[in-house]
């Protein structure tokens, strides 16, 4: 079945972008790595002898175009980009141009009506993947993206709408549920509001069914928050994958505020706060 992982970028972009085109990973050569029969609907054409495309955008001089962007809305801090990448099983026999090929595919529903993207196919490993540079903000409106487990959800299910359209293997769908995510904001929200410090932030936690694992990080374990039987272990969850204003929510070295100053802002960047009012899912990215 195909892979996904998505996640934010919020410094260095351009090493990011070398390592994605690294020619020693992406160079293309037909003798090597003859072509199959193509079953995508469009072939994407290496560019320049590397397995790379673009989207919105030249990926030799993306970066450069991302940052144009941000300028140009005011938008240069915060998540600056998203990375990721789909990666398919070598049973389902396709050639490093296919890979680009459907990935492009994938990522043109997903982004391609407002955000720039880079794909690169890596061909150095045992399985063919094709990596994913988003630029955070809307070249259309200036909008800044959203990544949350809801947005993953509709990126992986276009991933699989796209492998079931070309016969390749897509996963089984199983029994885990979404988690509610305005629900479980609200609870630690609340719960930060009443813990002065991290002991009593983990006592409050675990009375509402979550494990404290760190600054950024909750195991959730309580079924109220997806509808699923109560786990031992808990699920393991990044608190800006829940919403990208809790990123810091429990760093207490950061600040010394109150409880009642954790809803006016904890874990809210100054970005975040003034590209509330404009801000999209990650879905409409």
């Amino acid at each position: 079945m195909a892979t996904t992982k998505l996640w934010s970028v919020k410094s260095k972009v351009d090493n990011v972008a070398n390592y994605d085109i690294n020619p020693l990973k992406t160079a293309y050569d037909e003798e090597v790595m003859p072509r199959g029969v193509p079953i995508a609907d469009i072939t994407v054409e290496p560019s320049g002898g590397l397995l790379v495309s673009g989207i919105n955008c030249d990926p030799q001089t993306a970066v450069d175009e991302f940052m144009e962007v941000k300028r140009s809305f005011g938008k240069e801090s915060g998540v600056l980009a998203y990375h990721g990448y789909i990666s398919f099983p070598n049973i389902d026999g396709l050639d490093p141009v296919e890979v680009l090929s459907v990935a492009k595919e994938v990522a043109t529903e997903m982004w391609g009506d407002q955000f720039q993207v880079i794909l690169s196919v890596h061909t150095n490993t045992e399985t063919l993947h094709c990596h994913f540079l988003v630029n955070s903000v809307s070249f259309v409106d200036g909008h800044k993206a959203v990544n949350n487990e809801k947005n993953y959800y509709r990126f992986k299910q276009i991933a699989d709408n796209v492998c079931k359209k070309y016969c390749l293997t897509v996963p089984v769908p199983g029994t885990r549920k979404p988690l509610d995510y305005e629900l479980l904001k609200k609870t630690l929200v609340d719960i930060r509001m009443k813990s002065p410090d991290i002991p009593t932030l983990q006592e409050n936690l675990d009375k509402a069914g979550i494990f404290y694992s760190g600054k950024n990080y909750v195991r959730i374990r309580s079924g109220i928050y997806s509808g699923e039987p109560e786990k031992k272990d808990g699920r393991f969850v990044r608190l800006s994958q829940i919403d990208l204003e809790l990123e810091g929510l429990f760093d207490y070295s950061k600040s010394s505020l109150g409880g009642e100053k954790a809803a006016a802002g904890i874990g809210v960047t100054p970005d975040s706060k003034r590209d509330k009012e404009i801000e999209k899912p990650l879905g409409r990215i």
